[in-house]
């Protein structure tokens, strides 16, 4: 993973953003002394390249529509929009989601659930999308 962002928070502590290469998943937790949070994590293998199908386009345009924002040009991400699952990965990081709801998009076996799981939550956000 690697720092793409940072601002300060209206409570005072550092925001940091950060784009991450690869999915885990998260053992256990600790916290230390100066209230850091440490978290032991298992790292999935990495995902092969699959092509973007037609079902999922739309979700290709949400993305598309979201570059466009400042806050994501700041990002300065390199999506691949013809590897699938790039464009859900994507997705998760950049819509308001909570944050357990991105954890379990993140853990998605399949890239069928991944996708349905997004459209989901786009269609409870706007019915029209």
């Amino acid at each position: 993973a690697h720092i793409v962002d940072w601002d300060q928070l209206p409570n005072g502590l550092l925001g940091i953003s950060i784009e991450g290469k690869e999915t885990f998943r998260l053992d256990g937790t600790h916290s230390v002394e100066s209230g850091l949070v440490v978290g032991q994590v298992v790292l999935n293998g990495a995902v092969q390249s699959e092509p973007l199908l037609e079902k999922w386009r739309v979700l290709e345009r949400v993305l598309r529509s979201l570059e466009k924002h400042p806050h994501v040009q700041r990002m300065n991400l390199t999506i691949d929009f013809n590897h699938a699952w790039q464009v859900g990965y994507s997705l998760v990081q950049l819509l308001p989601l909570e944050e357990s709801v991105k954890y379990e998009l993140l853990g998605a076996k399949s890239l069928d659930n991944l996708m349905a799981g997004l459209d989901s939550i786009l269609n409870q956000i706007s019915p029209d999308a």
